[in-house]
């Protein structure tokens, strides 16, 4: 074994006990421990890159951060309406549905969540193309239904 430099040995530890004795790896392997590696006519050789990747850390918890990030996120209660506030919605909607696509309106429902108890109020500009009494849905010329029961506001 060859020496180190000095500057390894700067406690006074002799070689030996800074390096231990190596005569049984020598006389083992000290016919081959310099020979090139050997290349495989089967397989290619592992780009650095692809040998480096089976040593990147990885996610042990799938899904954590989305869990955490849903759990971070905000949700609202949907409000009750008073009486008076039902029946102007009421009045609204009979006024509506005999003057349908007459002019846009801005239709403030509850919309919710599909993960979390809550949801969002969320406001929709359009016209509206169909009203039914009997499923108690508006059909909005976009495509989009609202449900009756999760109407926050109409404005004109």
């Amino acid at each position: 074994m060859k020496d180190k430099p000095e500057w390894h040995n700067v406690h006074g530890i002799k070689n030996h006990e800074l390096y231990g004795h190596n005569t049984d790896v020598m006389t083992k392997y000290g016919d081959i421990i310099d020979l090139q590696h050997p290349d495989s006519l089967k397989h290619k050789r592992m780009s650095l890159y692809n040998r480096a990747a089976q040593f990147a850390p990885f996610a042990a918890l799938t899904g954590y951060e989305e869990a955490i990030e849903e759990t971070g996120r905000q949700v609202s209660e949907k409000m009750i309406l008073s009486e008076s506030q039902k029946e102007l919605l009421d009045r609204q909607l009979q006024e509506l549905k005999d003057h349908l696509s007459e002019q846009e309106l801005c239709i403030t429902w509850f919309k919710k969540d599909e993960k979390k108890a809550g949801g969002e109020y969320v406001t929709t500009k359009g016209y509206v193309k169909k009203i039914d009494i009997l499923e108690r849905k508006i059909l909005m010329e976009d495509g989009q239904i609202l449900k009756m029961d999760d109407i926050y506001e109409i404005g004109w």
